[in-house]
């Protein structure tokens, strides 16, 4: 048989299997979509699922950078910008989807379970749930600064997350920044997608004095984590501020809540104590613990986006 002719046949196959397999998928994609009402998507990856179990799992991988830092940015020494992307994977049912962006499975998790599709939470989703149950108990118990001071003296995170939830009751879009973050701040607030507020939180003991030096760090770091200059900047503490301090602040325009204000902002929010409602406590607990934006953004290297939109 000629060369020419054994080639045409090798083309025809190739050709023949990948109509083959573009038939099944979309016959798989016409059977979930009948299944849970939803398309998965474009960059989801649809196949059969080959284990008998027909219960529920649910997989995050996070990208990272090829050369990275300590903190996971990028090793600026270096002109690799590569990057490893692990795998993101559901199992449910008999289908078995998979994708190499995190935040467009968890997307797909939630419209999903919106459909009514039971799926297990995963290693985040339980992490999370477990980290409020422990803050509900923790913030239960909270009526005064001096408890404030000593139930996070070891957990400044866990400040930051209560002066982040006083800001998201009064409107603001928050989200705590990684603990490895030195830029000076602790909270990013944005307004849609636009950056608009950056937060420096300290839980002080009743005798420290916030100094002028704190409030400069802050003024110094007005640059947002994708670049952008913030329109306002907000210092929060559980004690007071040096007059120096106070009048730098005015010149400057930053925004200053002491440990009095503070106790009286959570309070009116109920965020303290018996404040907050059972219904309110039972609503938390019923989905709470499935991952916002927010939530996902923390597990990207820090200077992921910077340069790029933000999902």
């Amino acid at each position: 048989m000629p060369v020419a002719c054994l080639a045409l046949a090798a083309l025809l196959v190739v050709l023949g299997i990948r109509l083959v397999r573009r038939l099944r998928a979309r016959r798989l994609s016409r059977e979930f979509r009948t299944r849970f009402g939803m398309e998965p998507g474009r960059g989801i990856h649809l196949t059969r699922r080959r284990a008998k179990s027909q219960g529920s799992s649910y997989v995050l991988a996070f990208p990272r950078w090829a050369r990275a830092n300590r903190d996971g940015s990028h090793d600026d020494r270096s002109n690799d910008r590569g990057t490893h992307h692990g795998t993101c994977q559901l199992d449910l049912d008999s289908y078995t989807l998979t994708c190499t962006d995190p935040i467009m499975m968890a997307g797909l998790v939630s419209d999903l379970r919106r459909r009514g599709a039971v799926i297990e939470p995963c290693a985040l989703e339980r992490l999370k749930a477990e980290r409020m149950g422990r803050t509900r108990t923790r913030r239960g118990a909270l009526d005064s600064l001096e408890d404030i001071c000593r139930a996070y003296a070891d957990e400044p995170a866990g400040f930051e997350r209560l002066c982040a939830d006083l800001l998201r009751s009064q409107g603001h879009t928050c989200e705590v920044t990684p603990a490895s973050n030195d830029g000076g701040y602790d909270i990013v607030c944005r307004r849609g997608d636009v950056l608009d507020m950056l937060v420096e939180c300290k839980c002080f003991s009743q005798g420290t004095v916030v100094g002028r030096p704190l409030v400069q760090k802050l003024v110094g770091a007005d640059q947002g984590p994708d670049g952008a200059l913030a329109p306002h900047l907000l210092f929060m503490t559980t004690s007071r501020y040096s007059s120096q301090a106070q009048a730098y602040a005015a010149e400057t325009g930053v925004s200053l809540i002491d440990g009095g204000q503070l106790l009286r902002m959570l309070e009116e929010q109920g965020l303290l104590g018996g404040a907050e409602t059972e219904e309110a406590a039972a609503g938390t607990a019923a989905d709470g613990w499935q991952l916002t934006r927010d939530d996902l953004m923390r597990h990207y290297p820090p200077d992921w986006f910077v340069g790029q939109d933000r999902p």
